[in-house]
């Protein structure tokens, strides 16, 4: 995977060989154990994430995905794609892949290929990286001509749970990290203005917009809630559903752009 015309906004041109082991430091860290995640309230909001990527899919798309956590997206979406390339810095995700689904070992700043896809996954990836910017315009660039979209969906901050825990004292500002952010390796907090602004610092065109699901508390909150049955599927669907109408208070947020 030979780099090729590194400018301001390749991470691999502006990071020293230091910089670059401390990453890869930091992103084993991260994910050290990172377990396969059972909650069924983030399970939902995956489902969500998927519904978004299967109607951006065309018949026999090809996929690049930056990270791939636990290996949920890519099983799931395994009946949709017909090439399906992950690229982690980590490789104990490569046991959790479905059968067909290339991976590569790589951080994404020294990733690259001349293979141009149909749609490129940063799914929970900005909030991490050390330069969102250059790794949107990575992005951007193996995306195939004229059809190929980027997909960048971030933790929102201003979710409504978000919301509530700062109504409750329990975080000071919206754009604060809390230690449970710091623990999975966030270096920052998005709302809708921040994603909007590193796409189009990155060079993005910004096709489609929205929010994932709304969720009024914690994820353990929610958990508990399923569990003694008094939120149903026909509850979280419906959460899914009316997530179109208030997209700036959903637990996550995404953009589609190239």
């Amino acid at each position: 995977m030979p780099a090729r015309g590194k400018s301001q906004l390749d991470p691999a041109a502006t990071l020293s060989a230091e910089a670059l082991e401390a990453e890869r430091a930091f992103v084993v860290e991260a994910s050290r154990d990172y377990p396969e995640i059972q909650s069924p309230t983030e399970h939902a909001i995956r489902r969500a994430a998927v519904n978004v990527i299967r109607a951006l899919l065309p018949a026999r798309a090809s996929v690049l995905e930056l990270g791939c956590a636990d290996g949920y997206m890519a099983r799931t979406l395994q009946p949709y794609v017909h090439r399906h390339v992950v690229v982690d810095a980590v490789t104990f995700p490569v046991t959790r892949l479905p059968e067909g689904v290339e991976f590569v070992q790589s951080l994404f700043e020294e990733f690259d290929t001349d293979e141009r896809f149909d749609l490129v996954i940063l799914s929970l990836v900005l909030e991490h990286v050390i330069d969102p910017v250059a790794v949107t315009a990575r992005a951007r660039r193996w995306c195939k001509p004229e059809s190929g979209r980027a997909l960048a969906i971030v933790p929102n901050m201003r979710a409504l749970s978000r919301l509530l825990a700062q109504a409750m004292g329990l975080v000071a500002r919206l754009d604060e990290l809390t230690p449970n952010d710091r623990a999975h390796g966030h270096r920052r907090c998005y709302d809708r203005a921040g994603l909007e602004r590193d796409i189009t610092q990155a060079g993005g065109e910004i096709f489609l917009r929205g929010g994932l699901f709304l969720k009024p508390f914690a994820n353990f909150q929610m958990d508990e809630m399923i569990e003694a049955g008094i939120l149903k599927r026909e509850q979280l669907d419906g959460l899914e559903t009316i997530a179109a109408d208030f997209p700036d208070l959903c637990t996550a947020i995404y953009a589609v752009f190239r």
